[in-house]
């Protein structure tokens, strides 16, 4: 291993996982190697969260300048049509309804960045030989799966 590669959590030992887990108090339900291999790599994302500017440094992580753009220029009754169009009720005060998509967009924007990234760990699990692809029949999709044949439970 190079000196870059000695940090990816596939790479670590059983011992070395179990460590990196504790140390940042993360239980991992789920047995086997897969599941701890996630936990960690979800761990180390959010570590790396370091963005800043662009509303960054307020807590908005996912959201586009021009996602707010576009919801503060929504009139009313389009907000209102944009939060029903997914299932909301509209809050009664315009102000509300913008916060209420905004809310809407970042959470669609997150659920998006973990599919893609719960996709590409399952790639690279499954290139390793660590996990095999999962069968259609079983209704999983992409969604990776512990060595005893459930869904490990991701934090």
């Amino acid at each position: 291993r190079n000196a870059s590669d000695a940090e990816r959590p596939i790479d670590l030992s059983k011992n070395e996982l179990d460590a990196a887990l504790a140390e940042r108090k993360i239980v991992v339900r789920t047995p086997g190697r897969q599941a701890r291999v996630v936990a960690l790599e979800e761990a180390l994302l959010k570590e790396l969260d370091t963005i800043v500017g662009d509303g960054y440094e307020f807590g908005r992580r996912f959201i586009t300048m021009e996602d707010l753009i576009f919801i503060r220029d929504l009139s009313d009754k389009d907000l209102r049509e944009e939060l029903k169009s997914r299932g909301l009720k509209a809050p009664r005060r315009k102000e509300e309804k913008k916060v209420a998509l905004e809310e809407v967009y970042e959470q669609e924007a997150k659920d998006r960045g973990l599919a893609a990234f719960r996709s590409e760990l399952l790639d690279e699990l499954q290139r390793r030989g660590i996990v095999g692809s999962p069968t259609p029949a079983s209704g999983l999709g992409n969604q990776p799966q512990a060595e005893d044949g459930n869904e490990p439970e991701l934090h």
